[in-house]
């Protein structure tokens, strides 16, 4: 009996061995298909126009510190989510070229920020006013506001004082709202000045930019997912791909941009062929 009883646990044990060995191989093939359809995913983006030169030399870049370890938190499997979209090769094109667009709209964010080092005088100029006319308005006098010159004006036109009336001109009253007068008429003027200068544009948009180039990347794919019946909204909403793409163009294209050099045209070649 006790030998009918070992047997069976031993028949028993093989089969769960079995099960569980099946259990693996499925699990490796499904790893391994997953493996196989990302790298067909970046293949095919290296492999095609589907990037400018440069942004292409610079995905690739990513692609070789994403494989060499060079970058935390970032793996080659966060590109599993768009491959995740391949019920057609239109889907799976249309997928791929919203990656490529988010990729280069925070290349061009990113190349601005490296323009702006050249331009930090203007800035530091800028957050320099900004906290002066803070600290300016404290030492205005109160109770005696006027936003403008042209306000001052109307107002003495309002009063009947002539331009040679001298009696209310230099009263304490009226100085005081001569000095705010002027004060935000300087402070309107500078403003517009900052205001106007692409460095300074940028320099107040950049983070709106950003933000907004991530939730256009993320509604993309939502759009493309409702329109091929993926299931990839849980993906789009989880995936750290969206962050970490963002981290390393913004830590690395700057660098990247500063040893780039185009490349020069054969155009005899091309006339020969």
């Amino acid at each position: 009996m006790a030998t009918g009883k070992t047997q069976g646990k031993s028949a028993k044990g093989k089969s769960r061995d079995k099960d569980l060995e099946a259990f693996d191989n499925n699990k490796t093939d499904k790893t391994n298909a997953r493996a196989e359809a990302v790298e067909e995913v970046i293949c095919k983006i290296l492999n095609r126009y589907s990037l400018p030169y440069r942004e292409r030399l610079f995905f690739e870049q990513m692609i070789d510190d994403i494989k060499g370890y060079k970058v935390d938190g970032f793996t080659i499997d966060d590109f599993s989510l768009i491959a995740k979209f391949n019920n057609s090769q239109k889907i799976a094109d249309e997928a791929r070229s919203i990656l490529c667009h988010y990729f280069c709209q925070l290349c061009d964010i990113a190349e601005q920020e490296a323009k702006q080092k050249d331009e930090q005088e203007i800035i530091a100029c800028y957050e320099n006013f900004k906290r002066a006319r803070g600290l300016l308005r404290l030492a205005l006098p109160t109770n005696h506001y006027c936003g403008s010159i042209k306000e001052l004006e109307e107002y003495k036109d309002y009063l009947g004082i002539k331009s040679d009336d001298e009696s209310y001109l230099h009263t304490k009253d009226f100085k005081r709202m001569e000095l705010n007068a002027y004060f935000f008429e300087f402070l309107k003027r500078a403003n517009n000045y900052f205001q106007s200068e692409p460095s300074i544009i940028h320099y107040l948009k950049k983070d709106e930019l950003k933000q907004r180039e991530k939730d256009k990347f993320r509604d993309n794919l939502r759009d493309l997912a409702d329109f091929s019946s993926t299931r990839a909204l849980d993906d789009i909403k989880n995936s750290t791909l969206t962050q970490n793409i963002y981290d390393y163009v913004m830590k690395n294209f700057a660098d990247f941009l500063a040893e780039y050099k185009e490349p020069e045209i054969n155009f005899r070649a091309l006339i020969a062929k």
